[in-house]
């Protein structure tokens, strides 16, 4: 399959992630449902992701052609998003000067302003991933399965790695996000040949394995102790509970995008148009909340509503940022991309 052409099911899992994104950041930390979604939702982005790779050639790239990739498709994005998420904070903040350089240094530290942190610490991830699969694959080693095993020790172990060894400052924080996103991008790939069995299932199958999932999800939250988790802040412990909960929300995700990619209802298609923008939404939909001035209190149904108030505004967002977008295709950075891979 070539770079370019899309995977339905991938844009409508991306589109429901994002959904409860915002959902989630609509909410207060304390609660139940924001506590659940971000159990599991920052993993699956990246399982996604290794998915995603998986039907592309990424690996075969050169180094420079995949460092040329993140810095246009996420580098530029993050300090972009990050500008105007800066901007809204300090005009939030009543143009504190205090509060704009801490937003300047957690941006030189690509610690990231509010959601961009996902974006340096996706190509710092990639840069590991492909690294992990180059060594997992290089000559000496035959056999596929064993590539495969070596692979999965190799991602199980730089994971471990941030569990075990406090980190001491912002830089090394960065890096072992980094390294936990990585992780669960090998585990996207590792899973890919699986996941490509089960999109082959029936709707009525995939339909009871969604709620079987949610189930499953719920459950497992509520019994490993409805923690609070961030991978952003690397509060993530303990190891084995941080993981179960986060494969088990990544697998009722996917089910559902799978589930629903056969269906014909409307709602498919507002899913696909958050899905192929959901990297627009993820970086700009809390300067929308800074505008709109959404309160973060505990109300579920004006969480919900306030949920769609922000999708809704976002829309005219979307179309301007790929607008905007289409002018830069045939950039120097584009040549410079294309001759590099």
């Amino acid at each position: 399959m070539g770079d370019k052409e899309r995977v339905l099911w991938l844009d409508y899992a991306k589109g429901l992630l994002i959904i409860f994104l915002v959902l989630g950041h609509v909410m207060p930390e304390n609660a139940l449902m924001h506590s659940w979604i971000y159990s599991w939702h920052m993993p699956a982005f990246f399982v996604l992701n290794g998915i995603l790779l998986s039907y592309t050639q990424y690996v075969k790239k050169t180094v420079w052609g995949v460092v040329l990739q993140g810095i246009k498709k996420l580098m530029i994005s993050y300090y972009v998003y990050g500008c105007f998420l800066m901007i809204a904070r300090w005009w939030g903040s009543g143009f504190d000067i205090a509060n704009l350089k801490w937003q300047l240094v957690d941006m030189f530290y690509l610690w990231g302003i509010g959601a961009t942190w996902f974006l340096p610490c996706l190509f710092l991830a990639q840069l590991f991933y492909r690294m992990i699969k180059k060594i997992s694959f290089a000559r000496t080693f035959q056999n596929h399965k064993i590539n495969l095993g070596i692979m999965f020790l190799i991602a199980l172990s730089i994971m471990f790695v941030p569990f075990i060894i406090k980190a001491n400052n912002v830089f090394v924080m960065v890096l072992f996000r980094s390294m936990i996103a990585a992780a669960f991008i090998v585990a996207g790939d590792l899973l890919s040949t699986v996941v490509k069995k089960i999109q082959k299932f029936s709707q009525s199958i995939l339909f009871v394995g969604s709620a079987c999932g949610l189930i499953l999800s719920f459950t497992v939250f509520i019994t490993t102790g409805k923690m609070q988790v961030s991978l952003n802040t690397l509060n993530v412990s303990p190891f084995v509970i941080y993981i179960v909960n986060a494969l088990a929300g990544t697998i009722w995700i996917f089910i559902v995008a799978m589930s629903i990619e056969k269906s014909h209802a409307a709602i498919v298609r507002i899913v696909e148009f958050y899905g192929k923008s959901s990297m627009i939404v993820m970086g700009t939909h809390q300067v929308i909340m800074l505008i709109l001035m959404i309160p973060i209190k505990m109300n579920y149904w004006l969480n919900f509503v306030y949920c769609i108030v922000v999708l809704l505004a976002e829309i005219p967002v979307i179309f301007l940022v790929n607008k905007i977008k289409s002018y830069g295709k045939e950039s120097k950075w584009r040549e410079k991309f294309v001759k590099y891979n």
